[in-house]
C-alpha cells in the first residue's frame, strides 16, 4: 500500500503530497475546511504537513479537534509537521524597542496577529514550545521534537527576522490508543493532577479515601470492568504523610512500626484484589514528595502535622518500603516521587500546582509511557520532552 502524505494550507505542488486547502487552485488536491477532515478514513496518510495554518486555529475548541482528527487519520507512528510563528522569539525581539525601528516593530506585530489582508489571515493563538507540547500530548501524539528548520517546502518554517528564525517547528507521533489492555488508575486527587492528560487511562478519583483507611476496611474494585490484561495502579499516601503519621508518633507509636503496619495492611488490601483478577497486573503508585508547609495553604480538614523534614522522612520511608515489599509479592511499583522531589526531598515548587499536587505532569506522563507501552503492542514510538 503506497503511504500518502497530507499537506494542510499547502501553496504549491508536490509530486510526494496531496494538498488541502480552502480554496481551488491548480496545485490543491482537496477543497475544504481543514476543520473537517472527515472525508478521510482513519489511518490513510503516514505524514501531514501544517506551515502558516495552525496559529490560524483558536486555542480553545479549533487546535484540539484538528489535532484530533489528524491523529485519526495518521497511521499508528505517523508524523505531524507543524510550524508556526514562535512567540517566545518574537516578544523576546518584540521588547528590545530601542534596538528596532517603527517599521520593525510593526512588521513583527503583523508576524504575531496575522497580515489580516482578508478574514482568514488572522492568528488566534500564539504559540510556544510549552504550549504545543501540551497540546500535542493531548492528542496522543508522542516523540515531540523541535527543529531548527524541516528542510521540505520554502515556507514560513524558514523565515528570519534579522537573520534569526522565527518559526517554532515540530515534528510529533501519532500514538496508537491501546485497545486490547486497558491502564486503570485508582486513587485521591493526585491521581488525576500527576497522570491526567494521559489518552486511554481510566482514573477512578476517590478523594476521601486514604492508604491507612484502605488497609483497614478494604478497597473492592471488582465492581468496575476490569478484564483479563488489564493494569491497575492504586495512587493513595500523600494525606497519610501530610496528616496522620506524625499524629500517630505523637501518641506515642514507633515510626518505623506505624509506616510498616500501614504500608503491609495497604498491600494486602491490594492482594485481595490480585486474588479476585489473577490475569490482570496490580501495582501502586509511591507517595509524592510533601509540600513545604510555608508555601502551602493550610486545609484545616487535612492540615500539616509535623515539620518538613519529619514528613519528608515519612514519605521516603513509607516509598522505600512500598517498594520493597511490591518486589516481594510481584506488585508493579511506579516511582513518582523522584520526578518531582528537590534536593531536599520536598515537593519542587515549580513543578506544582502552587499546593500539595503535582503541577507540571509531564514527566509523570512520560514515565506511564515508558512503563506500560514502549516495547507493546500498544505503542511504536518513543516518548521524549520537546527539546530545542
Amino acid at each position: 500500500m503506497t503511504l500518502r502524505k497530507l499537506h494542510l494550507g499547502g501553496k504549491i505542488r508536490h509530486s510526494d503530497w496531496e494538498v488541502f486547502a480552502r480554496v481551488p487552485a491548480p496545485h490543491v488536491d482537496h477543497v475544504g475546511d481543514p476543520l473537517d477532515l472527515s472525508r478521510f478514513s482513519s489511518h490513510e496518510f503516514s505524514e501531514i504537513y501544517f506551515a502558516d495554518l495552525f496559529e490560524h486555529f483558536d486555542y480553545a475548541a479549533e487546535a484540539p479537534q484538528v489535532l484530533r482528527e489528524c491523529h485519526r487519520i495518521l497511521i499508528p507512528g505517523g508524523k505531524v509537521y507543524i510550524s508556526v510563528p514562535d512567540l517566545d522569539v518574537l516578544a523576546r525581539i518584540f521588547v528590545a524597542r530601542d534596538k528596532l525601528t517603527f517599521q520593525e516593530r510593526f512588521l513583527l506585530m503583523r508576524m504575531m496577529f496575522g497580515g489580516q489582508v482578508d478574514n482568514q489571515d488572522y492568528h488566534l493563538a500564539g504559540w510556544t514550545s510549552e504550549f504545543l507540547e501540551k497540546y500535542l500530548r493531548s492528542a496522543s501524539f508522542v516523540n515531540i521534537q523541535r527543529h531548527p528548520t524541516f528542510g521540505l517546502f520554502r515556507d514560513a518554517s524558514e523565515v528570519r527576522f534579522r537573520g534569526q528564525l522565527i518559526s517554532l517547528n515540530v515534528t510529533a507521533e501519532a500514538m496508537p490508543i491501546a485497545t486490547s489492555k486497558q491502564l486503570w488508575i485508582f486513587g485521591d486527587s493526585h491521581s488525576e493532577y500527576t497522570f491526567g492528560g494521559f489518552p486511554g487511562v481510566r482514573i477512578q478519583r476517590m478523594d476521601s479515601v486514604t492508604m491507612h483507611r484502605i488497609g483497614r476496611d478494604g478497597l473492592d474494585v471488582s465492581s468496575h470492568a476490569i478484564a483479563p490484561g488489564d493494569r491497575v495502579l492504586w495512587c493513595y499516601g500523600e494525606v497519610d504523610c501530610r496528616c496522620h503519621v506524625a499524629r500517630q508518633c505523637e501518641a506515642g507509636r514507633g515510626e518505623e512500626e506505624i509506616l510498616t503496619t500501614l504500608v503491609t495492611n495497604y498491600l494486602n488490601a491490594l492482594q485481595r484484589n490480585a486474588d479476585h483478577f489473577p490475569r490482570v497486573q496490580f501495582g501502586v503508585v509511591s507517595v509524592i514528595p510533601p509540600a513545604r508547609v510555608e508555601l502551602s495553604r493550610q486545609d484545616s480538614t487535612l492540615p500539616f502535622v509535623g515539620d518538613n523534614s519529619a514528613r519528608s522522612r515519612f514519605t521516603q520511608t513509607l516509598n522505600r518500603m512500598l517498594r520493597e515489599m511490591c518486589a516481594q509479592r510481584s506488585f508493579l511499583y511506579i516511582d513518582v516521587w523522584a520526578l518531582f522531589a528537590d534536593a531536599e526531598g520536598m515537593l519542587n515548587y515549580a513543578l506544582s500546582d502552587g499546593q500539595v499536587h503535582a503541577g507540571d505532569n509531564s514527566s509523570a506522563l512520560d514515565l506511564l509511557h515508558r512503563t506500560f507501552f514502549i516495547g507493546s503492542e500498544c505503542l511504536l514510538a518513543d516518548r521524549r520532552p520537546l527539546s530545542a
